[in-house]
């Protein structure tokens, strides 16, 4: 186990306290594996979604040394917008380690929910005027950090309209449950597959495998966003909706002294 060999397990052959512990050893080194497992699918996944974009800035940058291509304008403004992918790529990466580490802590305070909603709405609905966007304006005060929950939403959002694509229409509504809220955020997208619906919240999944990082975002946002939500005891699911798109579901406690069962 010291030597990261982690397939080794003990054998068990009573049923005394020895063999708790040998049981207790075996499901150490098992959650051990998982770990190194991820650990190494992290770097690989991140590796690559740094290669490519700067792959196709240095082929760039090295044409424009050598001559090949002119220096103008508008080539200067690929170049930035790389740039910005790529540092916006880097942030999510180190955002998600932050929450998922530990050293990132909640800032709690009382807020109405439907703050943050209409919030994101009208974000949305200004920087793209063929979406159609409706709210529950319920005002029902919970105990959150609102500016994670405004990542969270805007994650969802973006990604609702992302998918969609033009005359896109988003539901939201908000449940009261006594003890916590219920909120669905409904779209008319193409929807998602069953075997994809657990999918969507790992690190850099995209439900569509056409789509590349500078099209298809960094497919670290509902990543973020499922481990915001569960910092906060809360549950985030994706179904199909019947708008014909897909549905987040997403249960958060009114207080954070409730956890959700």
């Amino acid at each position: 186990i010291a030597q990261g060999n982690y397939d080794v397990k003990v054998q068990i052959n009573s049923q005394d306290e020895i063999a708790s512990l040998a049981k207790t050893f075996n499901m150490m080194a098992t959650e051990l594996q998982k770990t190194e497992n991820l650990r190494r699918e992290i770097i690989a996944n991140a590796s690559h979604e740094l290669k490519t974009p700067l792959t196709a800035l240095q082929a760039q940058l090295e044409n424009l040394v050598d001559g090949v291509e002119e220096l103008k304008i508008a080539k200067m403004q690929t170049l930035l917008n790389q740039t910005e992918h790529l540092s916006a790529l880097v942030k999510d990466l180190l955002d998600l380690s932050k929450l998922e580490s530990g050293v990132t802590t909640l800032d709690l305070s009382p807020f109405f929910i439907n703050s943050i909603l209409e919030n994101v709405k009208q974000v949305m609905s200004t920087t793209n005027q063929n979406v159609e966007i409706n709210v529950d304006l319920d005002e029902i005060t919970i105990e959150a950090d609102y500016h994670r929950l405004l990542q969270v939403f805007t994650n969802i959002f973006t990604n609702s309209i992302k998918h969609s694509g033009t005359n896109c229409k988003i539901n939201c509504t908000v449940n009261d449950l006594e003890s916590s809220i219920e909120i669905n955020i409904d779209d008319n997208g193409p929807g998602i597959d069953n075997d994809k619906k657990d999918l969507v919240f790992e690190r850099f999944y995209r439900v569509d495998d056409a789509r590349n990082s500078k099209d298809g975002g960094s497919g670290i946002g509902l990543a973020i966003a499922k481990q915001i939500i569960t910092m906060h005891n809360g549950l985030i699911t994706i179904s199909n909706s019947q708008m014909g798109g897909t549905r987040v579901r997403i249960v958060l406690p009114k207080m954070q002294n409730f956890i959700e069962v």
